[in-house]
């Protein structure tokens, strides 16, 4: 790993910290129809707004040790949780996805699945406003990566990606209708809420092209729906279980879909000399390529 390429992913990394302790207020606000920027954060048990030495993502949690600093209320687990994944995952694509240009894209694309996701785990209404804006502003990134330095054919091959995602969606909506009795497989409208989660997952697998795709695919449907399995097993009502499952199992596969693509994009590319990465198959120019002229 050359010192560029570290550096992109020490970057992305910070970014992801930034975005993951975003995503919890967006997956805590935008059901309730709250604003994002006012009022500023505040401890949901006393009220009290938080300085700005509390909002460092992971180093204020564990300075606090969990607690709010007034009150002594738990601060919970999976806020850091979230601030680390996303941190993480950042850093998978930064060290993954290729040109660079492309990496604030799949980003973006990928912070939407997360926020859907993090609605469903709190049981929240999925808002379709994260995914129509989600979609669009790393549709449009992606769109500068294509223009500056990828080509169009990716963008191309992204929005077939959205397309299919969206008809899979139509077909996976009608198809939970029809199975909206039998318990545990959710209703119509839980699963197309879900279902929505797919779009940004399209765009993603297109661009990284078709053998990321069918991996990625592959993970998100097998280890997403056993996922969503083991969670309506462990929900305290049938009745929730039939409403919550098929939603927790689409998004679960949409963002899984995206991990799973990008990882797979990772073993089935080896690096260029000058540090980028060429698709499966194909072999490095040959030694005159690299001459000076």
């Amino acid at each position: 790993m050359t010192a560029d390429l570290v550096a992109v992913v020490v970057v992305a990394g910070l970014v992801g910290l930034a975005v993951g302790s975003f995503l919890d207020v967006v997956a805590f606000r935008v059901p309730l129809g709250l604003s994002l920027s006012r009022p500023r954060s505040y401890c949901p048990a006393c009220d009290r707004p938080l300085a700005w030495f509390e909002n460092v993502p992971v180093v204020s949690w564990l300075v606090l040790r969990g607690r709010c600093r007034t009150c002594g209320a738990r601060i919970p687990g999976r806020v850091v949780a979230g601030e680390t994944g996303t941190a993480a995952l950042f850093c998978l694509v930064a060290a993954v996805v290729r040109p660079v240009a492309a990496v604030p894209g799949c980003c973006i694309l990928l912070a939407t699945g997360l926020a859907l996701g993090a609605m469903a785990a709190d049981g929240s209404t999925l808002a379709p406003s994260v995914t129509i804006v989600g979609t669009a502003v790393g549709a449009a990134a992606l769109a500068v990566a294509a223009g500056t330095s990828a080509g169009w054919g990716h963008l191309v091959d992204a929005g077939i990606g959205v397309g299919a995602a969206g008809l899979a969606g139509l077909f996976g909506s009608a198809r939970a209708g029809r199975l909206a009795t039998r318990p545990g497989l959710g209703n119509r409208s839980g699963v197309a809420d879900g279902l929505a989660a797919l779009l940004p997952a399209g765009a993603v697998l297109g661009w990284l092209g078709p053998w990321p795709a069918a991996g990625g695919a592959l993970v998100g449907i097998v280890v997403g729906i056993g996922a969503a399995g083991a969670a309506a097993a462990r929900r305290g009502s049938r009745q929730r279980a039939r409403v919550g499952n098929g939603r927790t199992a689409a998004v679960a596969v949409a963002v899984l879909a995206m991990v799973g693509a990008i990882g797979t994009a990772g073993l089935t590319s080896h690096p260029r000399r000058s540090g980028s990465a060429l698709p499966a198959g194909r072999s490095d120019p040959p030694a005159a390529h690299w001459a000076a002229p």
